[in-house]
């Protein structure tokens, strides 16, 4: 679950944790689409990072572990309620993050 701190390698290992997910909760729906739209899922696929440094990076994946984590957990102790939390937390916490950086992003380009 640490991940690898690699950009391109961070995103599949994202992507894969995600659709891993949506498998074993058996909607087949969700997973069909996942595996349809594949890393597109993944918010900083459509970041540019240019503006974001090194150490902001790894907090960054940092703070995508952690929440991943907790996630696993909830699953692996089949506690299906904080696996909800859990998700639920992580989702938002990418919504934010990426609005967050689209208008720093704005910022600098303007």
């Amino acid at each position: 679950l640490e991940g690898p701190q690699n950009s391109g390698t961070t995103i599949n290992a994202d992507f894969q944790f995600h659709l891993k997910i949506a498998k074993a909760s058996g909607n087949t729906y969700l997973f069909d689409i996942m595996k349809h739209l594949g890393t597109k899922l993944i918010p900083r696929t459509r970041m540019n990072s240019a503006y974001t440094g090194q150490s902001d990076r790894t907090a960054y994946l940092a703070g995508i572990n952690a929440e991943h984590r907790q996630i696993y957990l909830a699953i692996a102790a089949g506690n299906v309620d904080a696996a909800r939390s859990a998700m639920y937390l992580h989702l938002n916490s990418s919504r934010i993050r990426l609005h967050q950086t689209q208008a720093s992003q704005e910022l600098y380009s303007n």
